[in-house]
Formats: C-alpha cells, structure tokens, sequence
C-alpha cells in the first residue's frame, strides 16, 4: 500500500490488491462490505453513491480502464472509494495509461483541494486515454473505407468486425 497526504489534509491510499489493510481502512464504512465483495471477485463497471454513517456521500465503485480489442477477457479494473477526506484505489496502475507523451498524473492528483477533485483529474486521465485510442480506431476505420469502395470485396467483413470490437 501507498499511502499519500496532500498539503489540503486529504489522503489517497492506493492498493495494488485487496488486502487486510483495506479492510481495516474502510471497515466502518455503509456499503464497504459489497464493495470489497466485488473487489475480490474484480467485477467492473459498479457505482454506488450513498451517505456514511456521519451523513458524508461516499462515492464507491469500479471501473474497466484497460481492455485488450483482440482478448475481451484481458482487462484491468481498478476499484475506488470516495470520501471527503480520503480516496481509496484499488488494482490502479497508472503507468499503464501513461502515453508516449503524457507525464504520470500522481502529483497532479494528490495536488487537488479535495479528494473529489483529484478524482475527477484520474478519470480525466483515463478518458484522454480512451481519446487517444479513438483517434487511433477513426484513422483505422477510414483506410478500410477507402479499401471497401476501392474493392468491393465482402471479404472485408471480418476487417470491418474487428475494428467493431476495438
């Protein structure tokens, strides 16, 4: 476990896998028993906003952030929880959204006033991630344009099934 403090008083605590110290972390936590059920079965694509038991909102989930176009079954999930005084991510590994040009996004995430706002700036950076393999499918998906009206051919169709799939 990695654990951060920012200079506004925030903490972000970052996980590679559930673990114990994440029990621990979260135990007195609305809900926290669901979500650390879907983390050890690493099922994707669940959000959850409640109260705490103070009255805080939580914001808890998780998320698909890489996926493999030609393995559907090869992917990476990381799974979040959000407090206003903490964010806890789980399976997260950044380096695997970082471009050729992007610089790691930690410093710019821990830098926020608020947890909530360091979060937005994480799926920011996923989302320019995603961006960048659309432009990616675009240009892919204009060439076999161009070969389908050049050819004509209906063996194609498995090109065009592909680019589906990405």
């Amino acid at each position: 476990m990695m654990e951060q403090t920012s200079v506004y008083g925030w903490t972000w605590y970052r996980h590679e896998c559930h673990n114990e110290t994440l029990n621990q972390l979260i135990a007195d936590n609305k809900g926290c028993e669901k979500w650390l059920k879907n983390i050890k079965e690493n099922k994707s694509n669940y959000l959850r906003i409640e109260r705490d038991r103070d009255g805080d909102q939580i914001v808890r989930g998780s998320l698909t952030y890489k996926q493999d176009p030609k393995n559907q079954s090869d992917y990476e999930i990381f799974h979040f929880y959000l407090r206003p005084k903490s964010l806890v991510t789980v399976g997260l590994d950044l380096s695997s959204i970082e471009g050729d040009y992007r610089d790691p996004c930690d410093h710019l995430i821990i830098e926020e006033k608020t947890p909530v706002e360091g979060f937005l700036i994480l799926l920011g950076e996923l989302i320019n991630h995603f961006l960048d393999g659309i432009d990616e499918l675009e240009f892919k998906l204009k060439e076999l344009q161009r070969d389908v009206q050049r050819n004509n051919h209906t063996t194609l169709l498995n090109s065009i099934y592909d680019r589906r799939i990405e």
